[in-house]
């Protein structure tokens, strides 16, 4: 499934083998059993419960832990972020090159009809989707328009019947939307859980794949959180995982959480700038045609984009305003890059080329090298003075601060954020200043929420992983809001700032699941008696080996990607059956050793009894004959002794 050659109806009909595989190892975990007893559920090892619907406790080795009750509490160390998908750009089938907007029907757009001109659609086309585990589909065809297959994506995606992941947005942007002219005509799904849980892929004929054009725009990332246990006695254990499985809790025993945090994502804005921090390093003149322009560059931190549109406004001001026609700057690859092309006014003695001059001695930090360039040239900027941020720049006339407003549905803290308009002014903030600033004022207002760096994007999560359940209290819901106002009463379109720059919008979203919870654990461990006296025993364990236990029950087939990364998962599962029956191995190893020296042990025994049994024997006709010698003795000295009296009479006689 891993090869391109397949299409995704191929993959399809693979991964319907694959989940029949998963059911057919979760009926023999289920079944298997001797004398009524379950052997491979789990349940010859512990019995695991717990108050929440959202926790699924796996045995995974031996139980070494006495039974009872354990507190378990989940808390966000760094927040993860959803996956992002977008169709390719649709546009008008009647050759104006128009976008489509959400009313358009399927038959009206161009990408729906292939190099022939035959629509795709001209029958009813199916759409599986898969993910967190399950399949569901839908049927599209030509009079759908882009808002009714959105709303039946979204329906799919949400409903319990479907993939059942809340909290997950399917839209058709519209240029109102993205609020740039000549940019919407799209359909965006947003997942609605964090990671691997998130991941959604689409099956179906290949024309219609082409056709819709779906991509991930941005790849799910899991959330790093921390798990704290506290048992009866007061003894607390904690581990960090970047996965909704954790290992090493308990002894023996996996614990697999659904439990979310709620999110507010962006999805772009954050780049690597530069920092300017000495003129003298940053200051160059660009000699082009039959003009010249001394750059000069301020002190602070600078996107690249700011960076491009500080030299170019310096250019156009160039020669009193009149500018170096043909020269400008821009950005490829993250470098600034300057390109000249003569003019068909300029003179045949103008060559078209660039030289650059350093104003002082050193390594210019922007990265341009001293000399004379064909054409273009780029630069390479100095990696040490990097940093991570975002572009304060909004063109716009009046331009101060903007207020961004975040809430966790109890509590609301403020961070300012100052905005600028100048060209000539460095325009990057800097995102770990940012970062500190933030979650410092949401830990003073009591906002549980925290910020973080995810890729290219900025994300606002809520540090509770669920509800939280408090006592004789009500619950607290794991919920972020944001939303955007401008600072000082200046009208200044902030909410676009946000969309356009960093992509994020206003809302409120809940997360799902319990972010604490009970487990109630009874260790079950099979007790068998090899010795002869008390206390002689020896447990075992047997590992769950459903497919949930194994890792594979969220196998998914249907995509390359998926397919490539489903090989690990495979591994490790059968590395988990490997050690599972190398371990029953042992135990069947030392059952025989036992038995064996039960059996010497019965051997030795029977031969002692016997010799014993012998010994008696020879002890009884000893004594038995002894007992006839004397009883004859007897008989003979008292026939003796009556033998006197006889003669004595007869001599009387």
């Amino acid at each position: 499934s891993s090869n391109d050659t397949l299409t995704s109806n191929d993959r399809l009909e693979i991964q319907k083998e694959v989940n029949q595989l998963k059911d057919e190892i979760n009926r023999i975990s289920r079944s298997t059993e001797f004398n009524t007893k379950k052997l491979l559920d789990g349940t010859q090892s512990a019995l695991i419960s717990s108050n929440s619907g959202a926790i699924n406790g796996m045995v995974v080795g031996e139980v070494d832990l006495a039974s009872g009750d354990y507190d378990v509490q989940i808390d966000l160390l760094a927040g993860g972020v959803s996956q992002m998908q977008r169709s390719q750009i649709f546009t008008l089938n009647d050759g104006s090159g128009s976008l489509a907007n959400g009313s358009t029907q399927l038959q009206s757009i161009a990408q729906f009809y292939d190099a022939n001109g035959v629509f795709v659609l001209d029958t009813p086309q199916d759409l599986t989707l898969s993910g967190n585990g399950n399949n569901t589909s839908l049927t599209i065809d030509g009079q759908m328009s882009l808002d009714n297959l959105s709303a039946a994506l979204q329906n799919s995606l949400v409903s319990k019947s479907g993939l059942d992941i809340s909290n997950t947005r399917v839209a058709t942007i519209n240029t109102i939307q993205s609020q740039l002219a000549g940019v919407g005509g799209y359909i965006e799904i947003v997942s609605g859980s964090l990671g691997d849980a998130g991941e959604i892929s689409i099956s179906s004929d290949q024309k219609v794949l082409d056709a819709l054009g779906m991509s991930i725009n941005r790849e799910a990332v899991d959330s790093r959180v921390q798990l704290v246990l506290t048992d009866n006695f007061g003894n607390v254990r904690q581990i960090k995982t970047e996965t909704d499985r954790a290992a090493g809790l308990l002894n023996g025993i996996d614990i697999q959480f659904a439990s979310q945090s709620a999110q507010i994502a962006g999805t772009q804005g954050l780049e690597k700038g530069l920092l300017i921090s000495s003129g003298a390093n940053a200051n160059f003149t660009i000699s082009a045609g039959e003009s010249q322009v001394i750059i000069t560059v301020g002190q602070g931190y600078w996107t690249m984009e700011g960076l491009s549109r500080t030299i170019n406004a310096q250019i156009d001001a160039a020669n009193a305003g009149a500018g170096i026609p043909g020269l400008q700057a821009s950005i490829v690859e993250g470098e600034v890059r300057l390109s000249y092309e003569r003019p068909a006014s300029a003179s045949a003695t103008v060559a078209n080329t660039i030289t650059i001059a350093a104003q002082s001695t050193g390594a210019l930090t922007i990265g341009f090298l001293e000399g004379t360039f064909s054409g273009f040239v780029d630069a390479q900027k100095d990696q040490n003075m990097t940093a991570w941020g975002f572009s304060r720049y909004l063109a716009f006339t009046a331009v101060g601060d903007a207020e961004i407003n975040v809430g966790d549905g109890i509590n609301v803290t403020t961070v300012v954020l100052s905005l600028t308009s100048a060209a000539n002014t460095a325009d990057m903030a800097l995102f770990s200043t940012f970062q500190a600033n933030f979650n410092d004022i949401a830990d003073t207002d009591s906002v549980a929420v925290r910020v973080d760096q995810v890729g290219g994007a900025m994300v606002f999560t809520s540090l509770r992983v669920g509800t939280e359940h408090l006592d004789n209290q009500a619950a607290n819901t794991s919920m972020v809001s944001v939303n955007f106002v401008p600072a000082g009463g200046v009208t200044i379109p902030v909410d676009l700032y946000m969309t356009q720059r960093l992509g994020i919008s206003e809302g409120t979203v809940k997360g799902s699941g319990d972010a604490n919870f009970k487990l109630h654990v009874v260790n079950s461990m099979p007790q068998y008696q090899i010795g002869a006296d008390q206390g002689q025993t020896m447990k075992l364990a047997i590992a769950e080996m459903s497919s949930k236990a194994l890792g594979v029950d969220r196998v998914d087939l249907t995509t390359a990607a998926g397919s490539s990364k489903a090989i690990g998962i495979l591994n490790k599962a059968v590395d988990m059956v490997s050690a599972e029956r190398s371990k029953l191995g042992s135990y069947q190893n030392r059952l025989e050793y036992a038995i064996n020296n039960l059996r010497n042990t019965h051997s030795n025994l029977s031969s002692s009894e016997s010799r014993i049994r012998d010994a008696d024997i020879a002890m009884e006709m000893i004594e038995f004959t002894r007992n006839q010698i004397i009883s004859q003795s007897g008989t003979a000295m008292l026939a003796q002794a009556n033998t006197i009296p006889q003669g004595v009479l007869q001599l009387l006689r």
